[in-house]
């Protein structure tokens, strides 16, 4: 490898510190497995053609079994005095060249300040000087920075402008392909949150107030009920644009759950929405599943421990048939039986659904429903997870349903 240095009186170094195969000293040394020493750069070119030490050929040698020399072997070649070609001063030691040729040799090329405005020039260091005196980018800076700065902020309004006439022609989409019905709840949606009576929630005003716009929103534990539902639509869901919506371990029923789903129906920004440990039961799912055939945002949703019924998993079912975005559905500790899974199976048991990860723990699930699990997992090349801890499948079920998880390859089973 050429350096842009010489050694001053290479002739005083010590040949130990001389590599045979460049004959000159060290660069970046590194050792073998066989207490032999090499430039890095060196060796790595040697091993291309050859596995064997180039010193004694007796045991073979990866790049990856190269270890680093001993520290002092690294100070006493940094020390080493050496002449820049370029500038021809001495007496510099080498481990402080780099340092000597970017920031003091009046020869070494640079580019000129005003790389940044996209100035060509490139010189020597010592006519630097002469250069900005003359560089007309360098003059313009101020305006040219300007201009730059004023040609981003247009970009990045032309892409939010570019993103909401997407949103809008979303949304026009969607409403011409509503039937009368859909378009009436979506009035009705409308009337209850343009009303000035919504129930206000002074707690849940202060917890809104403190989250940003695209954020996620946590109100968990808070004892919220279906009258407390508009006012998180109009400022959780529409002001807010939130795109994590967590209501876990709350009183909200079927009723809280309905206008809820006409929200997300056609909304273009939640991603997960989580609904743990409430009562909506298999009506409120049913809702659910209707705006979900629709919303084409929603990645995630936590129905755990609802009460969800078999009636609500084939309502669950004719959704995945029709989604392409849900990625995990957790609906572990629910009641659903082998008949309302079977249902269920059936619907994802295809190359169509999107479901990566699927939670049915803690439900009333046994050995009857095993067929179909063993075929969905077989068929479905999307599910990448599936949980069904504290369900009532046999010791011999178990072990089946580990075997069957074991044999598709990147698949994870929890039971």
């Amino acid at each position: 490898m050429a350096y842009n240095y010489e050694y001053i009186d290479e002739s005083s170094i010590d040949v130990s510190l001389k590599f045979l195969i460049c004959s000159d000293p060290y660069t970046n040394p590194c050792s073998t497995v066989c207490d032999h020493t090499f430039c890095r750069s060196c060796i790595t070119k040697w091993l291309e053609t050859s596995d064997r030490c180039s010193a004694c050929s007796k045991k073979p040698m990866t790049n990856e079994g190269l270890y680093p020399t001993n520290r002092v072997v690294f100070d006493i070649l940094d020390r080493l005095l050496v002449q820049c070609k370029a500038c021809r001063q001495t007496n510099i030691q080498r481990g402080n060249f780099d340092e000597h040729s970017n920031r003091y040799c009046l020869k070494t090329f640079t580019a000129c300040l005003a790389v940044d405005l996209k100035c060509p020039w490139q010189g020597p260091r010592d006519q630097l000087t002469a250069h900005l005196s003359t560089c007309s980018y360098e003059v313009m800076r101020p305006v040219l920075t300007h201009l730059m700065s004023t040609i981003n902020n247009l970009t990045v309004r032309m892409q939010q402008y570019e993103n909401q006439h997407t949103d809008y022609q979303n949304r026009m989409d969607l409403f011409e392909n509503c039937d009368c019905k859909q378009l009436n709840e979506r009035m009705k949606l409308m009337q209850i949150l343009s009303n000035p009576t919504v129930n206000s929630n002074p707690r849940l005003e202060t917890i809104l107030s403190q989250c940003p716009i695209n954020s996620t929103i946590n109100l968990i534990d808070l004892r919220l009920n279906n009258f407390d539902i508009p006012f998180i639509i109009r400022h959780a869901i529409i002001r807010k644009q939130c795109l994590v919506l967590n209501l876990s371990n709350n009183l909200i029923e079927s009723n809280g759950i309905e206008l809820l789903a006409n929200a997300i129906r056609s909304n273009l920004i939640l991603k997960r929405l989580c609904l743990k440990g409430n009562q909506i039961g298999s009506i409120g799912v049913d809702f659910l599943a209707k705006a979900l055939m629709i919303n084409s945002t929603l990645e995630v949703l936590d129905l755990e421990s609802n009460n969800i019924a078999n009636l609500g998993v084939q309502s669950l079912a004719e959704m995945v048939r029709e989604n392409r975005t849900l990625k995990d559905l957790h609906l572990g500790y629910n009641c659903i039986e082998n008949r309302g899974m079977e249902v269920f199976l059936n619907a994802i048991d295809n190359n169509k659904s999107t479901i990566e990860l699927l939670s049915l723990s803690g439900n009333c699930l046994d050995d009857k429903c095993l067929d179909n699990l063993e075929k969905m997992i077989h068929d479905n090349k999307k599910l990448r997870q599936l949980d069904l801890y504290e369900n009532h499948f046999s010791l011999e079920g178990k072990t089946r349903l580990l075997k069957i998880g074991h044999i598709k390859k990147g698949f994870k089973m929890n039971i």
